[in-house]
């Protein structure tokens, strides 16, 4: 009796690794990612950026560890005479969230910011850092959807609100990139 309990205890267990961390399989498996992004970027207190302003950009990403990627994401936009351009590198958490995969991030921003500034165009580097929060949808087999929330501190404050669409693959050097399968 006892011997049965301990295998239908086993059977009822994770099988994978990817069970394990609770993440869908397909995408824990996943080892680079590569994306296109568009939002708005809400400053506050940034000298000389004043207004809200679109930004696009692209994406790359690189897993680090189980449940865990390195990300770069270069932004920028330019609106009302004024033009910003945001790069973060960051370290991604995933976790399940019912049929979807939330993340959470953080790390250092570079911001790079044009204004006229009393009839003077003027341009300024600032280091900072961000914290924030992602939604990931599936689209099909390597597509995902994927809605971010980020606050940026320093300078100022300012939030980035934006959607983007990531591709998920395995590697790209590998024979199971999706041209391959």
């Amino acid at each position: 009796f006892l011997s049965s309990v301990a295998l239908a205890q086993g059977a009822a267990g994770p099988s994978n690794d990817e069970e394990k961390s609770g993440l869908d399989g397909k995408f824990a498996e996943k080892r680079n990612e590569f994306g296109l992004a568009c939002g708005y970027f809400l400053p506050n207190q940034i000298p000389g950026i004043t207004e809200l302003l679109p930004l696009c950009g692209i994406s790359a990403g690189l897993k680090a560890f189980e449940g865990a990627f390195y990300e770069l994401q270069f932004l920028g936009g330019n609106s009302q005479s004024q033009t910003y351009y945001l790069t973060s590198l960051r370290l991604r958490g995933d976790f399940p969230l019912g049929e979807f995969v939330g993340s959470i991030y953080g790390g250092p921003t570079l911001h790079y910011a044009v204004s006229p500034v009393n009839a003077v165009i003027q341009a300024n580097f600032y280091l900072g850092w961000h914290l924030g929060g992602a939604l990931w949808m599936k689209i099909s087999k390597v597509l995902y959807f994927r809605g971010d929330l980020q606050l940026n501190l320093n300078p100022g404050t300012s939030i980035y609100m934006g959607i983007a669409l990531v591709l998920r693959i395995e590697s790209i050097f590998s024979r199971d990139s999706p041209g391959n399968e």
